[in-house]
C-alpha cells in the first residue's frame, strides 16, 4: 500500500468515525430532548379506543294523545220568558149561550095586512144582549160576527125567515139583525149625526131620511131609511136603553110586493116589534172606544 492509498483509507477511516460519532451524539441528543419533551410527544401513542358503535336509544314508543275533555253540554242558560200579559181586548163572545124557549105552539092571528095566521111562535131572550122577542118557529137564529172587533160592541144576533122577496129565492130572504153598543153619546140626535158625518159622500150622506117619534119596547127611537146600494130598501131603527145602544135593522123594505111570502114576512116584522122588550143584561168585558196602553215591563 503507498502513501496515497494510506491516506484514503485513514479519510475513510475518519469519515467512518465522524459519522459514527454524528450518529451517536444525535441519538444522545434525542433521547435527551425527549426527556425535556411531554412523554406523549416523544413515543407514538396508540389511538385512544374509541367507543363502538352503539345502538340508537330506544326512543319512547308513541302515546296515544292526552285525553282532552269530552265536548261538555251548553250551559243551561234561562229560556225565554213569555211577555207579561198585557191588557189586550178580551173577545166578544158572550159567556153565555142564549137558547130560544121551546115554542108554544099558541095561535095567533095575522094583523089586518093578510088572512093568515102566523102559527107557533117562539121566545127568544138574550140575556147578553139584553133583550126578549116572539118571532114565527120558522125563522132561524143564528150569531152574526159582523161586529166582531168593533170598539164598545156587545155582538149582534140574526133572525133570518126564509121568505123571499116577491116569492122569489132570487131577490133574497127577509131578515132581521139586532146590534147592541156602549152608547157614546147621550142622545139619538147626537148618534145619528155622528153615523152619518163619516158618510164621505155628500149625495150618499144626503139620501138617508130621518123619522122620528117611534117607541121600541117602550123606549124613545128614530128610524133611518133609504140607505144606499140596498137594492130593495132597509130600514134600521135606533134605540137607547141604560147606556146602551139598539140598533133594529130590517131587510129588505120594500112595500111594493104584495105575494103571500112578502105579507108573512111584514107580518113576522110587525111581531119583532111589537114583542120586542128590554131585559137585565149579564155584564161582560167590552172592546173599549180608545187604545188602552200597555202597561211597561
Amino acid at each position: 500500500m503507498n502513501r496515497e492509498q494510506r491516506h484514503q483509507f485513514l479519510l475513510a477511516l475518519l469519515v467512518g468515525a465522524l459519522v459514527l460519532a454524528g450518529v451517536t451524539i444525535a441519538s444522545r441528543w434525542s433521547a435527551m430532548l425527549c426527556s425535556l419533551r411531554p412523554a406523549s410527544t416523544c413515543t407514538p401513542q396508540p389511538l385512544a379506543p374509541t367507543c363502538a358503535p352503539q345502538p340508537p336509544a330506544p326512543t319512547c314508543p308513541p302515546q296515544p294523545p292526552a285525553p282532552t275533555c269530552a265536548p261538555q253540554p251548553p250551559a243551561t242558560t234561562c229560556a225565554p220568558q213569555l211577555p207579561a200579559p198585557t191588557c189586550a181586548p178580551q173577545s166578544l163572545a158572550p159567556t153565555y149561550t142564549p137558547q130560544p124557549l121551546a115554542p108554544t105552539c099558541v095561535p095567533r092571528m095575522a094583523s089586518t095586512c093578510g088572512p093568515q095566521p102566523l102559527g107557533c111562535l117562539v121566545q127568544y131572550s138574550d140575556d147578553g144582549l139584553g133583550f126578549t122577542v116572539q118571532l114565527p118557529s120558522g125563522w132561524e137564529i143564528a150569531r152574526s160576527q159582523r161586529l166582531q172587533g168593533i170598539a164598545g160592541s156587545r155582538g149582534a144576533v140574526e133572525f133570518r125567515s126564509g121568505l123571499y122577496l116577491g116569492g122569489a129565492q132570487a131577490l133574497g130572504s127577509y131578515w132581521v139583525s139586532v146590534g147592541v153598543w156602549e152608547a157614546r153619546f147621550g142622545t139619538l140626535t147626537e148618534t145619528v149625526e155622528y153615523d152619518l158625518s163619516r158618510i164621505v159622500l155628500p149625495e150618499v150622506r144626503n139620501s138617508i131620511k130621518q123619522h122620528c117619534c117611534f117607541v121600541v119596547g117602550g123606549e124613545p127611537a128614530m128610524e133611518l131609511t133609504g140607505f144606499p146600494f140596498e137594492r130593495w130598501g132597509s130600514r134600521k131603527l135606533l134605540v137607547f136603553h141604560n147606556g146602551l145602544q139598539y140598533s133594529l135593522g130590517f131587510r129588505p123594505y120594500a112595500m111594493e110586493f104584495d105575494s103571500p111570502s112578502d105579507i108573512a114576512a111584514q107580518e113576522g116584522f110587525d111581531l119583532f116589534l111589537r114583542t120586542f122588550t128590554f131585559i137585565p143584561v149579564t155584564p161582560y168585558p167590552l172592546v173599549p172606544w180608545s187604545p188602552v196602553p200597555t202597561p211597561p215591563q
